[in-house]
């Protein structure tokens, strides 16, 4: 129950954010948009005098709309360029406020002098499909922007029919914007259901890191890339030495939680954004990298082992160290038509093999082994 009522907390705040952003982005591109169509608007009343002896006056009133969407339209930009996600919820309400208050008086300066709904038409349209404001906000600017251009149709005296029709348009506009609201945020609600069902099906539950699906989907997008591009890719395939014994001494929960910092120690060791991580099965580990020379990948693997060392996690089998150790096989290429990864894993794999035959707690790749020896065999290597 607290951890469903805990994803469904994390959703809605996901939810609102991504609102909040996508709203950001739409407040920018209308300030935009008021920058360019209110100057035409000015030239117009410019050269028709369409509002008689008021027209000076109305274009100092636009002059000051004009500033007002140059203000929003570089905040605007500053908040995007910045991602300064705290600010958006702010810039966004009052961006939609300030012009939808210079539409509504626009609405009864053009109600007054021509008799036209025109403006106030243009204003209810805007609210209801532009913005995409959270429930309490939407009613309030909704109910401001009836009351206020009710108000202003009542200053410019028309007929009581006009009125009406005000309040009607109104309403039609209040229903349109929560139709609207209520459409997007259940489209991006799925979106992010969807995400998050996906994300989880490629993920580990328990250590976090990708599991077989994931690891092969992320393969499939990065071996032909590699593959156009030439660049080197390496497998480094880890397997947690005598674990089964660790499990019997010490217990499933304890085995989980040696499985929790085992992959913990090699998320913090393969930091690059093209580092695939990913747990391949019981105890096996997998990092899958790319752009790397032969030995560069080997002393990566180094450093991973020895960061899996320095855990010190107490060891119930003492055959290899009284802590607990790992052994891994290393494969590398250029892909090309001629191979696959899956038969860089499967030598990967072999390299494991030979690992856990010839002593454990090393790394083995082609046919040399770094760190631990049995009997002499291959080529140690400090690194």
């Amino acid at each position: 129950m607290g951890r469903e009522a805990g994803r469904t907390l994390s959703t809605k705040k996901e939810l609102q954010e991504t609102l909040d952003r996508k709203n950001t982005v739409r407040a920018f591109l209308s300030a935009l948009i008021h920058v360019l169509t209110i100057p035409v608007f000015i030239l117009i009343i410019h050269f028709t005098g369409m509002y008689g002896d008021f027209s000076a006056k109305i274009k100092i009133y636009l002059y000051v709309c004009e500033g007002a969407q140059i203000v929003f339209g570089i905040w605007g930009y500053y908040i995007i360029s910045r991602n300064e996600m705290d600010k958006r919820a702010f810039y966004n309400n009052s961006c939609f406020f300030v012009t939808t208050l210079c539409t509504v008086v626009m609405a009864g300066i053009d109600r007054f002098n021509t008799g036209s709904f025109a403006f106030y038409l243009l204003g209810l349209l805007y609210a209801a499909l532009v913005p995409v404001m959270r429930r309490g906000i939407r009613s309030i600017y909704s109910a401001l922007f009836a009351v206020g251009s009710i108000v202003s149709v009542v200053v410019a005296k028309p007929a009581g029919r006009d009125i009406g029709d005000a309040v009607l348009i109104g309403i039609a506009a209040f229903i349109a914007c929560a139709a609207v609201h209520n459409y997007v945020s259940e489209y991006e609600r799925m979106g992010i259901n969807l995400r998050a069902k996906t994300l989880t099906s490629e993920k580990d539950p328990l250590t976090g890191l990708m599991n077989r699906r994931g690891l092969d989907k992320n393969a499939a997008v990065l071996w032909p890339y590699c593959s156009r591009t030439s660049t080197m890719v390496g497998i480094i395939e880890l397997d947690i030495d005598f674990f089964k014994k660790y499990n019997d001494r010490f217990g499933h929960p304890a085995g989980d939680r040696c499985l929790k910092l085992i992959a913990k120690s090699i998320k913090q060791s393969a930091r690059r954004s093209s580092d695939i991580t990913a747990r391949t099965g019981g105890e096996e580990f997998l990092i899958f990298v790319q752009g790397m020379s032969e030995k560069e990948i080997v002393e990566f693997a180094m450093k991973i082992r020895g960061s899996i060392n320095d855990l010190k996690i107490p060891h119930a089998y003492a055959g290899v160290s009284n802590y607990v150790t790992v052994s891994m096989g290393v494969a590398f290429c250029v892909p090309n038509a001629a191979n696959s990864f899956d038969e860089l894993y499967e030598e990967a794999d072999k390299a494991l093999y030979t690992a856990k035959e010839n002593g454990r707690n090393c790394v083995v790749s082609g046919n040399k082994i770094y760190g631990r020896m049995k009997k002499g065999l291959g080529t140690v290597i400090s690194l």
